[in-house]
């Protein structure tokens, strides 16, 4: 059972449900436990409760202050405890979410998670409601709270049944929540149980309710409790006596005392209660794969099945995609799609079927590891065409309007389920039902993403990333993968439409701009910038002696230690360039050996953009994911003779990030600038590369840096890394990144089509011409 409910009454719920023991709880408040990252009573557990026969594993999520928001990931969790576990039928995986009177009607969160009960793929089989219904909400009364005469209207939009009852009344309210438990495991539908009671004290214990409520509240002082009532049924019933209650009451009081004693001598357990995703399941690999092998899963995942009679707009693009493949240069949706099929199949290096069928090509590949086949869902409005059809995941028979998915069946050995699937027209629950999927166990061997129509369409699901995604692990322990693919870039379609606000998530990333190494220890820092510094310097060296194995396998270690930089860190950030980082940047997710959510600015000019391709050897065997893509060196999809500019001779280093780079690189060669301005792209915003940075930066010591991007100055990515380019400077002794080139401030991200392509032509005319007076120098020297 997957259990989520508010703050109020958790302590309770962990003690009597759940199985905590009172001296857990205790000592949980204690001066020494400072090191949790959230309130105790907001903290999630797993235990087992045992009803009259047989038992149940319940998993108490984590929930934070925001009324309501645990409810998707609640339901996410159960889903994919569903989809693990076999249960086709759901009835042997329930959800359960306790809520308050007020917000059930208030928080518009439950309004959409109920909108989800019947859709195929975010369906639970049903969800059992319990409303602690106290007729007040914090101070306000429910004339003011609602418009409906019961706070449990708001049920009816998917015809659940409501079950009124007195919470008084305890055999009722035992009656009533057997009866919702028998309903939703018959039909699999969702029902709640109102509990109509109230609120003895005030919000707080500290608090006094008769400052707002006083009728009410006096009322309330002269009303025996719930328990006084109960005893005194079974006194008069014979079943008890009142000297039997006295005395089972004072030992509950002498069983407390000592539990608290107890707490005190012993240390806190918490780490045992926390709800993990196990790490050590999760397949450390290589993302590059072997040729051979990437060209069937990309003949498989763009065929057609006799039967089905596709549209010939969709039997065009995918006969275009199988060209790529045999031309060996691969676009955008190309390479998610073999991202997800390499996936979704099982990979073992060592097995004689692979060899002789010519998927791997030599015994260079051995250093691969077995990785079994991982679950992929990818989930968001209309994901399944693609907003800029571009994806085409699923085709729908012109005959029938039966839809085919090719990833399916790929026909290539033992495989797992990719699930691509459109959502109800919904980000906050969405992204929360999305993030509550990746959490459970089995986790760590699945994939889990969801894409906004539009970037900005995270807005509407902050609660959900400032609550869980930046935060969970440090405040909870929990742990997830989850992939955000948000549409970004300035083309045309308006204010909002064109961001995704990627300074959003910057800001939301625990990295400190001036700390190369993220230890407590200092020592330990230092150690490591000790070593940073020196493999940038051996691989400077390298490079200036042409040693290119010396070179490869310094880049190698400089990787290995930004991977462990990664790890410290809550979240990642990536506006890549490349379909090739595309490719690896999802697999990572899969392949390393922690889970941190990613957040994807993916460039929508990009997606049929002819230059943005990359080759198939980019994602080949011996290949990873290039966090920072430097022109001519491994990752560069534009890298030609003519690309390699002489470092002795540039006079401009300049570094962006999306698809600003393509404008830039047009621009430059439209002017004949290649040998004096160099492009590097920055792939990953956070945690910022700053050992990769310094390598580049100090190949030209002459040379003026700039930072460009689109948007604005005071958004995006500049401020970032201006303050890490301390960090890089530190680091190397050398000067700041002095020069940012981006749109003119501006309340609104962007504007229309027009004046979008008039910034554009701005931005690069001020990266061509508006030099420092050195460079013009240069210039005219060139020119003479």
């Amino acid at each position: 059972m997957q259990l989520g409910m508010a703050h109020r009454g958790r302590l309770n719920v962990l003690v009597n449900f759940m199985g905590k023991r009172v001296w857990e709880v205790c000592s949980e408040f204690g001066e020494q436990n400072d090191f949790l990252g959230d309130l105790k009573y907001h903290l999630g557990t797993r235990g087992t409760c045992r009803p009259c026969s047989g038992s149940v594993n319940v998993t108490l999520a984590p929930n934070p202050s925001h009324l309501e928001a645990v409810d998707p990931v609640v339901l996410g969790m159960t889903r994919a405890k569903q989809d693990y576990m076999g249960d086709h039928d759901m009835r042997r995986v329930m959800g359960v979410l306790i809520h308050g009177d007020a917000a059930f009607c208030g928080q518009g969160i439950l309004s959409e998670c109920l909108q989800l009960t019947d859709l195929p793929a975010y369906t639970t089989g049903g969800t059992v409601h319990f409303v602690i219904n106290n007729m007040v909400g914090f101070t306000t009364d429910p004339r003011a709270a609602r418009s409906s005469y019961h706070c449990t209207n708001v049920a009816k939009v998917n015809d659940a049944p409501i079950l009124h009852v007195n919470a008084d009344d305890v055999d009722a309210v035992l009656f009533a929540a057997k009866l919702a438990a028998e309903y939703r495991q018959t039909f699999r539908k969702d029902v709640v149980v109102d509990l109509v009671c109230y609120r003895r004290e005030g919000h707080s214990e500290v608090e006094d309710a008769s400052l707002t409520q006083p009728l009410s509240q006096e009322r309330m002082r002269q009303h025996p409790p719930a328990s006084q009532q109960y005893s005194e049924l079974l006194v008069e019933a014979g079943v008890v006596s009142e000297e039997e209650i006295e005395l089972e009451v004072s030992q509950i009081y002498e069983e407390f005392e000592a539990e608290h004693l107890y707490s005190q001598l012993q240390g806190s357990s918490l780490q045992d209660w926390r709800v993990r995703t196990q790490q050590d399941t999760r397949p450390v690999n290589l993302t590059g794969l072997p040729l051979s092998w990437l060209k069937m899963i990309g003949e498989a995942a763009c065929r057609i099945p006799e039967h089905v009679n596709a549209h010939p707009t969709v039997t065009k693009l995918l006969q275009g995609r199988r060209a790529q493949l045999q031309q060996g240069r691969i676009d955008w949706p190309l390479a998610e799609t073999l991202a997800i099929g390499s996936l979704i199949l099982r990979f073992d290096p060592e097995r004689h079927e692979a060899l002789n069928t010519g998927l791997l090509m030599d015994r260079s590949e051995l250093q691969y590891v077995v990785h079994p086949p991982c679950h992929v869902r990818l989930s968001g409005q209309d994901v399944e065409r693609g907003t800029f059809n571009q994806r085409h995941s699923i085709i729908h028979d012109q005959d029938s309007a039966i839809p085919h998915s090719p990833l399916s069946d790929l026909g290539l050995g033992e495989q797992s389920q990719a699930v691509v699937c459109n959502s109800s027209l919904s980000e906050l629950a969405i992204l929360g039902f999305e993030y509550g999927y990746s959490l459970e166990e089995g986790a760590g061997l699945a994939l889990t993403m969801w894409e906004a129509q539009f970037g900005d369409f995270a807005n509407c699901a902050q609660p959900i990333i400032d609550n869980f995604i930046a935060s969970g692990e440090q405040k909870w322990g929990s742990l997830s993968n989850l992939v955000m693919l948000l549409p970004h870039g300035l083309e045309g379609q308006g204010p909002e439409h064109s961001s995704a606000r990627p300074e959003r998530f910057l800001q939301l990333v625990d990295e400190d701009a001036d700390m190369l190494w993220p230890a407590k220890d200092k020592a330990l820092e230092d150690e490591k910038k000790r070593e940073a510094r020196a493999v940038v310097y051996d691989v400077l060296e390298a490079i200036e002696l042409e040693d290119e194995a010396a070179v490869e396998q310094g880049v190698h270690r400089l990787a290995l230690l930004q991977e462990s930089f990664d790890y410290c860190r809550n979240i990642m950030v990536v506006y890549i360039t490349t379909p090739a980082n595309l490719f690896h940047v999802l697999r990572r997710q899969v392949h390393r050996s922690f889970a941190k959510p990613l957040v994807v600015m993916t460039a929508k000019y990009l997606l049929h953009h002819r230059p943005c391709r990359s080759p198939l050897e980019h994602m080949m065997s011996g290949t990873r994911f290039q966090r920072l893509i430097q022109e001519g060196g491994d990752g560069d999809n534009m890298c030609s003779s003519a690309s390699k500019a002489d470092q002795r001779n540039c006079k401009r280093v300049i570094f962006c990030s999306g698809k600003v780079f393509y404008e830039l690189h047009h621009g430059r060669a439209t002017r004949g600038l290649e040998g004096a301005v160099v492009l590097h792209r920055l792939e990953q915003l956070a945690p910022f590369p700053a050992m990769s940075v310094a390598v580049v930066c100090s190949q030209y010591p002459q040379a003026e840096l700039c930072w460009v991007q689109e948007t604005c100055s005071f958004s995006c990515v500049f401020v970032p890394w201006s303050a890490r380019d301390t960090c890089r400077a530190g680091l190397m002794g050398m000067g700041s990144c002095t020069r940012l080139e981006g749109r003119s401030r501006s309340r609104t991200r962007a504007g229309w089509r027009v004046q979008a392509a008039r910034q554009r032509q701005q931005i690069v005319d001020a990266v061509a011409f508006n030099m420092s007076e050195g460079f013009r120098m240069y210039m005219e020297f060139q020119q003479r």
